[in-house]
């Protein structure tokens, strides 16, 4: 009961903007919050990640807090569940679309990207299919063009595509999705259907 309480003091401090209750939230609960995100995500890197950005949350809108639904330790637990969850679903969605345009190493290859990217086959890839992949390239819209590298390339989710670009969160993830659905059925017409 003591911890909830000066749980429930920090917070107040908190809401005031005060640092230093940052501070001593982060201390008190940042290995609990860590370990939900790591046995989420099961990737130390992203685990690290979405630690940061749910105490950053907690710092930027303290003032959602009420404390009659909940200490503050299970409003950072849910905090940290919901972002690493939301996390997930965007590495799946990623993966999917990535899987749907013919892999990571195919897109980056096609896009000019790097090839020591996932499993190293961009650099397998023949002079030939590289020109039928610019050609395809040169027919996606600049906008299409644009929203694919920064997502796939510069590794922006599509709320910080949606925030640099200043367009609408949905509007980018149609983007994203049009236009590499667009490139696979390019290149597809421009191998003969052999893809």
């Amino acid at each position: 009961m003591a911890e909830r309480r000066d749980d429930l003091t920090l917070m107040e401090l908190l809401a005031r903007r005060d640092a230093a209750a940052l501070d001593a939230l982060y201390l008190r609960h940042s290995s609990l919050v860590f370990a939900l995100c790591l046995r989420i995500l099961r990737s130390h890197a992203e685990a690290e990640e979405v630690l940061q950005e749910v105490f950053w949350e907690l710092w930027r809108s303290s003032g959602r807090y009420a404390a009659e639904r909940g200490s503050a330790r299970v409003y950072l637990v849910q905090l940290a569940r919901s972002r690493s969850l939301d996390r997930l679903r965007l590495r799946r969605r990623r993966e999917a679309l990535l899987a749907d345009a013919g892999g990571p190493a195919l897109v980056a290859s096609e896009l000019g990207g790097d090839a020591r990217l996932p499993n190293a086959l961009a650099a397998a890839v023949s002079g030939e299919e590289k020109l039928q992949v610019q050609a395809a390239l040169c027919e996606l819209s600049e906008s299409e063009r644009q929203a694919v590298t920064l997502s796939f390339f510069d590794g922006l989710s599509h709320a910080e595509i949606a925030a640099q670009l200043g367009q609408p969160l949905g509007t980018v993830k149609t983007r994203i999705r049009r236009a590499l659905l667009r490139l696979r059925t390019l290149l597809a017409a421009r191998s003969g259907g052999a893809r």
